[in-house]
């Protein structure tokens, strides 16, 4: 399947961006097995995601548990975090997230393909 079909599935849904970090936040281990953590936080278009990223990536490579609890505590400064919904936005990532947990790899795979660049 192609990743723009694979996309497709759930375009009616989801904003791929929140649907992305609530896979990971839903799901840590992500953070340690995939290519994707080359995904840079340029690469969203949004600040809030490129902030959410900025935190998440780093701690999650060195093994912390990226939780939206310890997350809206590192982002508690941060206005486009709080404008986006604070920590009530996180559990809503999460809940997305945990929706399609028998899709992840695939979605992560995906959706990283699209932040890089690559054709789908």
């Amino acid at each position: 399947m192609k990743t723009s079909e694979f996309l497709g599935q759930f375009s009616h849904q989801y904003n791929w961006p929140d649907l992305f970090l609530g896979v990971v936040l839903y799901d840590n281990s992500l953070l340690h097995e995939h290519e994707w953590l080359q995904i840079r936080p340029e690469m969203f278009q949004r600040p809030v995601h490129q902030k959410l990223w900025a935190v998440m990536a780093p701690a999650g490579a060195e093994g912390k548990l990226v939780c939206p609890i310890w997350l809206s505590q590192e982002m508690s400064d941060d206005p486009d975090f709080e404008a986006a919904g604070g920590v009530r936005y996180l559990a809503d990532l999460v809940d997305a997230g945990s929706e399609v947990r028998d899709l992840q790899k695939g979605l992560l795979d995906a959706v990283s393909q699209m932040l890089r660049g690559r054709p789908a």
